[in-house]
């Protein structure tokens, strides 16, 4: 009995690790003291050996001896030389990048995103990444941060901090939009690539002039705050009316049953697109499509609300932690389904 607080308190320490609860807290425990020679003692050894050697870089944000000292202007960390630097929110991003073999340059880990809690401005890496660009020349910046709010307001942050961009809206005519007006978001930039591989008509196509066509739908306010709405290819285009799955997202995942969703624009005869729900549920609910619908009502317009559902058991996500929406829109296209059958025949 007289070592029940240390365990208490070593419980509740592995139960903050991403993952894991008290129950699985109290396995790995058992597990350990189980096996106090073959596991506790060389895992206090690592660890404390972690805690005085290891830190991550102040410039970076990679991890790096302690006994490393990091400058702008001579990186002791990586020897090679590039002219392209990749961003990411965390060190797994950067781990599970470098693991796929598709990327050779920078990286930059900024600790987090602006709109994380508790995350301040001052705690990202964000003014040594504008430093690192100036001093090592770097020709592309790639934001690698998640497809989040937090994540796209936080790169915008980053694109905005950079010198020599302007961003502008244009409409689907390639003409530029006042403030405030909804369209897609523009940017001109030293920082961007000159072209794509091998694909002469994607190139011409992704410029007007000298601005870049990102694919992200927003507008831009009259204080130049730019907000985020949508990716161009996942606005979904019902009966002439355009409608943001980011809303209909936002919603959804307020309800305290579902995990995770994506919304999609699945082909229909009678509307062009019709809205269709994919959710990661918690609920046994024989009737939880009823049930969503019906909470649904108190927040979002009717021309909104999904008319088909999908529950599984994880969505589709690429080695960023990005839902990959296209794997649904193929997946669920090919089931033909038909919402809208009834209507028609009620009109005809």
């Amino acid at each position: 009995m007289q070592n029940i607080n240390e365990i208490e308190e070593l419980i509740k320490l592995i139960s903050k690790l991403p993952g894991l609860g008290p129950k699985s807290a109290k396995r790995i425990v058992l597990k350990l003291m189980n096996n106090r020679d073959e596991l506790i003692k060389p895992m206090a050894k690592a660890l404390a050996d972690v805690y005085k050697n290891i830190s991550r870089c102040k410039i970076c944000g990679i991890l790096k001896p302690i006994s490393t000292e990091c400058n702008y202007d001579d990186c002791k960390i990586v020897e090679k030389r590039f002219s392209k630097i990749c961003v990411v929110e965390n060190i797994s991003d950067q781990w599970s990048i470098e693991s796929s073999n598709i990327y050779q340059g920078y990286f930059h880990i900024l600790g987090g995103t602006l709109s994380s809690v508790g995350q301040r401005k001052e705690d990202l890496l964000i003014n040594s990444l504008v430093e690192r660009v100036k001093k090592d020349k770097i020709e592309e910046v790639i934001l690698a941060t998640s497809a989040t709010v937090e994540g796209q307001t936080t790169a915008y942050y980053i694109q905005d901090s950079l010198k020599n961009i302007d961003i502008k809206i244009i409409d689907e005519n390639n003409k530029f939009l006042k403030l405030n007006s909804v369209g897609e978001i523009v940017c001109k930039t030293p920082l961007r690539f000159k072209y794509y591989y091998n694909n002469k008509n994607l190139t011409k196509n992704s410029f007007i002039g000298e601005y870049f066509k990102t694919g992200d739908i927003g507008r831009i306010d009259q204080k130049k705050n730019l907000y985020f709405i949508s990716r161009k290819q996942d606005v979904i285009i019902s009966s002439g009316k355009n409608i943001y799955p980011i809303d209909i997202e936002k919603e959804i995942l307020n309800l305290s049953y579902i995990k995770e969703t994506a919304v999609i624009g699945l082909k229909d005869k009678f509307f062009g697109e019709i809205v269709f729900a994919v959710c990661v549920t918690s609920s046994k609910n024989k009737n939880i499509e009823a049930k969503i619908k019906e909470d649904l009502q108190k927040s979002i317009s009717r021309f909104q609300m999904p008319l088909g559902f999908s529950f599984i058991e994880k969505l589709p996500k690429n080695n960023l932690g990005k839902v990959q929406k296209y794997i649904l829109r193929e997946k669920y296209n090919k089931k033909n389904f038909d919402f809208t059958k009834n209507l028609r025949k009620i009109l005809n």
